[in-house]
């Protein structure tokens, strides 16, 4: 009833045991394009032959159908349905699938039948109708698989995690939330916490992941952004220093992340974290970015065959697709204001070479594949581990054409003329630090990571 079972890699294999050792409970935290897809299918292949039913639960409905790609390719003939709010005929589908079940349950058809598998996405799958629909599935008889699982600990997503089934995986590049105390902690308890953990430096070391080379581009911003940048700031600082000494011994973060536990209000985080959004958006959006990019183009056009730009949002995006159009550039995008078709197009323009450079804002920063790119240039990053993270391992998939893959990294330093004798302060200093952290640690895995540190220590010299 399925395809000839694939040869697994070492560290997949690995992974699945740890998973069964577990009581088939678990986390798996594997870096981005190491086939977490693949181990999942290879761990509940068993239990679909069964009868049992696969529940799988992904943040968007781009992964939805990706996985349901996956699975047709694995059981061409089994039943699989999609659960999202476009899907109109979804509920009447999944009864369908469960009278089928509970029909064939303790009979001799029950392991000679088509597999059974419903695909949800989070928005669709926290609802009660949604946990009402499955209750007749005994709870022995579903394996739940719960893709870029970080997302499910979301407040509004978190009704999710208490699904009654006892056989769980959760998959992830990136599976603690950060500023988010409670809702890892959630993630955790369900599954029993982080139970196989295969890095980025694994996957390059045993040549599952291709090698990259890193670049950074200092970027200053505008004595403007830097004014602003200083005014947030001091707003930030006054609601800190009012958080401390309200909750003495804790950090910040600590009390940004235990909202609810230390029954923080509501209003005084949101306007906090309203000015930490608006602050780092000054550094994703330095108006400086615009020339780096073109620079950086003009100087590596060639070399540059196949190449990602990471946008913060439409605006940024808009105005260097028309920048780069003229200069007679190849410039296409993927986002969400595109529908599913005109993303496809896009995408095979850009398999095909007949697209150079690809912008997006967040489209591609999970569950999106494209092996064929060979560089990035990530105009908006930002201090958030996971975001960079995925970011990066979404560029080192295998492909033929792929020797290596190359990053370039606009990094935002304050404004600062080179007779300028007065030092940074403290908050200048802040940016630099946060910056110079997201780079050693892209640095850290680069073929040039003599080279990069170098650079680090150039900047340094140059601002402090």
């Amino acid at each position: 009833m399925s395809v000839k079972k694939i040869e697994l890699r070492p560290y997949q294999k690995e992974a699945i045991e740890r998973w069964k050792e577990n009581n088939y409970t678990g986390i798996l935290s594997m870096a981005t394009g190491t086939g977490k897809t693949i181990i999942a299918i290879e761990a509940i292949r068993s239990f679909l032959n069964e009868g049992k039913i696969g529940l799988i639960i992904v943040p968007t409905k781009a992964l939805l159908k990706q996985w349901y790609g996956v699975i047709k390719n694995h059981f061409p003939k089994s039943i699989v349905v999609c659960c999202y709010s476009e899907n109109v005929d979804w509920k009447r589908r999944v009864k369908s699938l469960i009278r089928l079940y509970l029909r064939q349950k303790g009979t001799d058809i029950m392991s000679n039948h088509r597999q059974k598998v419903i695909i949800s996405t989070m928005g669709t799958a926290w609802k009660n109708d949604f946990k009402k629909l499955i209750e007749p599935i005994s709870h022995d008889d579903i394996v739940v698989i719960i893709d870029e699982v970080h997302r499910v600990g979301a407040f509004r997503y978190r009704n999710i995690l208490t699904l009654p089934f006892k056989k769980r995986i959760g998959l992830s590049a990136t599976p603690i939330r950060e500023w988010d105390y409670i809702g890892t902690k959630k993630i955790k308890e369900y599954f029993g916490g982080i139970i196989y953990n295969y890095t980025l430096s694994d996957a390059i070391q045993d040549g599952y992941l291709a090698p990259y080379k890193y670049y950074v581009e200092p970027v200053a911003l505008t004595i403007e952004e830097v004014k602003e940048y200083l005014e947030i700031s001091e707003e930030i600082r006054k609601i800190v220093k009012f958080f401390l000494q309200e909750y003495p011994g804790y950090s910040i973060k600590d009390i940004i992340s235990m909202v609810e536990e230390l029954e923080v209000e509501e209003e005084s985080i949101a306007s906090l974290q309203y000015l930490l959004i608006s602050r780092r958006r000054i550094i994703k959006k330095c108006k400086n970015k615009y020339n780096a990019i073109l620079k950086i183009i003009r100087e590596n056009k060639d070399k540059l065959r196949s190449c990602l730009i990471y946008c913060e949002d439409y605006k940024q995006l808009d105005k260097l697709k028309n920048l780069l159009l003229e200069e007679g550039i190849s410039v296409g995008e993927y986002t969400a204001r595109l529908d599913a078709d005109e993303r496809e197009i896009a995408f095979s323009a850009v398999k095909e070479g007949h697209i150079q450079f690809l912008l997006s804002c967040k489209c591609l920063d999970e569950g999106v594949d494209i092996p064929t790119c060979d560089a990035a240039i990530l105009m908006a990053n930002s201090t958030m581990e996971r975001e960079f993270i995925q970011r990066r391992g979404r560029l080192l998939r295998l492909h033929p054409s792929k020797k290596h893959a190359t990053i370039f990294d606009l990094v935002v330093v304050p404004y600062k003329k080179i007779e300028d004798q007065v030092p940074l302060n403290e908050v200048e200093l802040n940016i630099l630090d946060r910056e110079l952290e997201r780079v050693r640690f892209f640095a850290n895995d680069a073929i040039n990571k003599e080279e990069v540190t170098k650079k680090i220590n150039i900047i340094y010299e140059i601002f402090m």
